[in-house]
């Protein structure tokens, strides 16, 4: 009998560690399970600027050689140019177009501001490429 009850807790642990590292949550947010899982600190750390929307995340695990990706995405009161001086403030490349705002640093971390039609609000799309869960 014990043998039988180590048996199924030694399938069960390794279906649920299975489901854990394929799990791709999507449009999750900060008081959810998957973020305390699957988020890591560094990704915790950085700073939301004003947001007037509550952020939403998405993790993508890497197929083959592909680095995991965690995108987050918010509306931001201010203004396209107060977030650029923010964003180059922690080191990161603005360009800068009509309708879109692209920032970049060490391939890691790409930001992406754009407006939606009638609203004053910026999108502020966040992707973080490769920064280890849980790390």
């Amino acid at each position: 009998m014990k043998l039988i009850l180590s048996l199924f807790i030694l399938v069960g642990a390794f279906v649920a560690s299975w489901k854990y590292y394929f799990w791709e949550p999507s449009d999750f947010s900060k008081d959810s399970l998957a973020y305390h899982l699957k988020i890591s600190p560094q990704i915790k750390a950085f700073p939301l600027w004003e947001p007037s929307s509550e952020p939403l995340f998405k993790y993508f695990t890497g197929d083959g050689v592909k680095q995991t990706t965690v995108a987050m995405m918010y509306n931001s009161n201010l203004s396209k140019r107060d977030l650029v001086h923010r964003i180059e403030d922690l080191g990161l490349t603005c360009r800068i177009s009509s309708q879109v705002v692209f920032c970049t640093r060490n391939h890691n971390i790409s930001i992406i501001l754009t407006s939606s039609l009638g609203s004053t609000d910026v999108i502020v799309d966040v992707t973080f490429i490769g920064m280890e869960v849980n790390s």
